[in-house]
Order: C-alpha cells, then structure tokens, then sequence
C-alpha cells in the first residue's frame, strides 16, 4: 500500500509539474504574441505619422505660393490667402489641395492645383491620410476636366449649380443691345461718379473707408467664409481693388480682384456698396471692371456661380438634382438663386458646370450640410 501511495504522489507531482510546465509555455506564448502585434501597430502608425507628417510640414503657404508660380493656378486659388484654409501637398510639392476639416470630414475646396501629372499621387495620398483619420472627403465646386479621376474614388457627384465666365475678347459695351450698358455708365458720368483701380499697398486711411461700405453692406449680418474671401486687410492687400467715388471723393462702392494665375483669367471676388443709395452700383462695378480686365489683357473674367442654375433640368436627370432645381424655380423662400442667374444672364457668359463630389456611401444633404457650416465657419 506504501508502495501504490508513493507512486500515486509520485504521478500527481508530475502532472502538475507538467500543467504548470505546460501553463507557463502558453502564457509566455500569449505575451509574446501581444508583443508582437503591438510592435507591428506602432511600426503602423509611425510610418503613417512619418508619411503624413512629411506632408503636413510641406504644407505652407508658401509652398502653394512655389506651385502655382510654376504650374499656374485656377479660379480659386488665390483664396489660399483667405487665411481659412489648411493645404496638402505630395511629397515632391508640385501640387496641392486646399481644405477644411468639418464634423469627420476633410471639405476640399476646388480642383487640385499644379502639375495635373501629381494628381493621382496627390488624391489617393490625402484619401489614404482621411482614411487614416476615419474621415471622409468632400469636394467643393469642382469643374468637369477631371471627373475621371474623382470617380476612381469611389465617388458621386451633385451639380451645384453653373459658373459665368465672360469672354472678354468678345465683351463690349457698343451696339444696340448694349445700349443698357452705355445708358448706365453715361449716368454715373452725369453725377460725376468716378471709378479708379487701386494697386496694393494700401493706407490705412483707404481701408478705413472700405470698412465703413463694408460695415452698412454687411449690416450685422456675418461673413462667408471658405468659398469667398472675407474683408481683412492682410487678404485685400494681395490684388487690386476698384473703388467707385463720388464728388466729394468718398468712397460708395468697392470690389476686390481674385487674380487666377492661369490663362489670361480674372475673377471678381468681394463687391459691396453703401446699400442706402438709389443707384446701379453693382452694375457699374461690373461694367468698368469687365472694361478694366479686357484693357489689361485678360482674356476671361469670372463672374462667379449662379447655386442651382441649370440643375435638374431633364427627366432624365436623378432625383436629387430634379428636386433641387424646382427649388430653384419655384421656392419663393429662394428667390435670390434665380435672379443672380438672370442678372448675370445679360453679360452674355459661358456658364461652365460646377459639382459637389462625396463618396458614393455618404448622404448627399449630409454632405452638403457640412460644406454649409464650413462656409457660415460654424
């Protein structure tokens, strides 16, 4: 029996010694397994870091201000001045894009800028940095030249509305279907209502006038932000501004010039006037503007975008676009979208396609409510 005890004990201590054995090769097996993975994540994440950090040092104004120097710009470029918007560039910085970060989204304004062959470098580097994030992408007034490439991301594209662009080798104010144009210039001659191009820089006494018609024109109400310049001083400072003065030399009405860097182009950026006086004052910016650019040689002037112009015309179109352009025609609340159409309409433009592209997964009105809380900087 002593024997048979012996054993039995002998038997016991050597499955335990096995179990812990056994126990302790599986937990050293698990921690290092642990190890491992957390090494590879944080290798992950450094190269991520590394990669996007490159990129986000890259990303100054200066830069940008190197890229259109050497590739020319767009429409919108010049707004990379507006002191509202952050940049991306790829790695060789030869072309860049200009965002904002909103709700879990990366809201890009515009086209990309610079070499068209860094495009798909630079769009499939900033959707790998959103994706990394856990962001999504917008893009904000894009043209149709590069909707190919949009589209190999994944995405679906809303028209927002049409862009008028005057062809000035063809503009002029002779003709009987201008005499509108003659009868309006003639009358700011009669009341000895000068109008002046100012080149930067500019005094303090000048910009002080400014405020002023910017202030009662404002009236309370606040700034756009984004898609459009704001009155500061350091933005205005970076092009010509035309002024309107009258006899007594003040200063009644005012638009800034957004200069493209591209294709002879201007376009016409903040445009205000003192609201209390009875006169065409838009219209005489507009003219002696247009007047001014072809004389200086431009060969096109941006008048800017008419929101939901032709959209959703065809029954052929998608819902969406069919619902948004009966709000154009019919929803008295936005009243104002059809009489900017209509008022450009008699400047005779080529009114060019501007889009709203988002990721096909995504709410298109979400989408669309997030680029309106960027531009009221909500």
């Amino acid at each position: 029996m002593l024997t048979i005890y012996l054993l039995l004990e002998r038997y016991i201590a050597l499955d335990i010694y096995t179990i812990e054995m056994h126990t302790s090769v599986l937990r050293y097996y698990f921690w290092l397994t642990i190890l491992i993975i957390a090494i590879i994540i944080g290798m992950i994440a450094w190269l991520f870091d590394y990669q996007f950090s490159k990129v986000r040092i890259s990303s100054k104004i200066e830069d940008c201000e190197e890229i259109i120097n050497q590739y020319g710009g767009n429409y919108l470029s010049h707004l990379i001045y507006s002191g509202d918007k952050q940049f991306f560039t790829n790695e060789n910085k030869t072309a860049f894009l200009m965002y904002r970060y909103k709700a879990s989204s990366l809201v890009v304004l515009g086209d990309p800028i610079g070499d068209e062959n860094a495009f798909d470098e630079l769009l499939e580097a900033f959707y790998n940095y959103a994706e990394y994030l856990g962001y999504d992408v917008i893009f904000y007034q894009v043209t149709d030249q590069h909707m190919p490439l949009y589209h190999n991301f994944g995405n679906q594209f809303f028209k927002l509305g049409e862009e008028a662009i005057i062809d000035l080798t063809q503009f002029s104010t002779s003709g009987k279907k201008r005499r509108g144009f003659r009868a309006t210039l003639n009358k700011f001659d009669e009341l000895n209502i000068s109008f002046e191009i100012i080149e930067p820089p500019f005094s303090t006494e000048f910009i002080n006038e400014l405020q002023h018609v910017s202030d009662l024109w404002l009236d309370n109400r606040q700034e756009m932000h984004f898609s459009v310049g704001q009155f500061n001083e350091e933005y205005l400072s970076k092009a010509p501004i035309g002024v309107m003065r009258n006899e007594e030399n003040e200063v009644i009405a005012f638009c800034s010039l957004m200069p493209t860097y591209f294709n002879d182009a201007i376009s016409v950026d903040l445009i205000r006037w003192l609201p209390e006086l009875d006169l065409p004052l838009m219209d005489g910016l507009y003219l002696h503007m247009l007047l001014w650019s072809k004389e200086q040689g431009y060969t096109k002037f941006n008048m800017g975008m008419a929101t939901l112009s032709n959209v959703g015309q065809l029954h052929y179109s998608y819902l969406r676009e069919r619902l948004a352009g009966r709000v154009f025609e019919h929803f008295n609340g936005l009243y104002r979208f059809q009489g900017l159409r209509r008022y450009k309409s008699k400047y005779n433009p080529n009114w060019e396609p501007r889009f709203l592209v988002y990721r096909k997964d995504n709410s298109l009105w979400e989408s669309l409510s997030k680029v309106m809380r960027v531009i009221r900087h909500k």
